[in-house]
Order: C-alpha cells, then sequence, then structure tokens
C-alpha cells in the first residue's frame, strides 16, 4: 500500500497517475468536464465549497464501481477515512441541501 502511496504522491497530473496504476479515467474525466473543474483543482488543498461537493460526487461515484475507499483517496489526494467519511455525509447532503443535489444530478445523471 504504501508503494501506491507514493506512486499517486509523485505524479503531478491524473493522467500520469492512472496509466502508472492502469485505471480507466474516463468516469472521473466525463464528470469533470461537465463540472468544468479540473482534476488538479480536486486534489488541490483548497477547501472552497464547489471542489469539496466535486471529491464528495467522485469519491461516492467511484466507490458504488467498486473501487477501493484507499485507492479513491490516492486519486483525490485524500485519505481513506475522510473518502468514508463522504459516504457516510452524501445521504444527509442529498436530501437537505438543494444546491449539492442539483449539483449531484446534472453530473451524475447526465
Amino acid at each position: 500500500m504504501k508503494e501506491i502511496y507514493k506512486l499517486a504522491r509523485s505524479c503531478k497530473t491524473f493522467d500520469e497517475f492512472k496509466n502508472k496504476i492502469d485505471k480507466d479515467p474516463n468516469p472521473i474525466m466525463s464528470i469533470l468536464e461537465e463540472s468544468g473543474i479540473t482534476i488538479e483543482e480536486i486534489r488541490s488543498r483548497s477547501k472552497k465549497r464547489e471542489l469539496v461537493d466535486m471529491r464528495i460526487i467522485i469519491s461516492c461515484y467511484l466507490t458504488n464501481t467498486g473501487m477501493s475507499d484507499s485507492n479513491v483517496g490516492l486519486m483525490i489526494r485524500r485519505n481513506r477515512t475522510t473518502v468514508l467519511y463522504y459516504k457516510r455525509i452524501i445521504d444527509d447532503l442529498l436530501e437537505f441541501d438543494p444546491l449539492f443535489r442539483e449539483k449531484f444530478n446534472k453530473v451524475i445523471h447526465n
């Protein structure tokens, strides 16, 4: 596991990381194209609401496709406990936050 973490940290772009671990980036890239946010912004340390929302959406989408929490965390440069937290709060966000629900529906269902 430590080798994968070091590998993710050594990559400057998502495409470089994807090529090294041989994962298909198409779902992530299509989600990001819909939102107009780059993978570099997702992997940044910024806590802007729009970026955090996209991290939550991407994390939950990827874990539902069978990817492990640790690998999702590596892709978005967060740890697995953050991904677990995202999975725990998404239902409440979808229920009580209309702006998040609108963003989620636009990204996932289009």
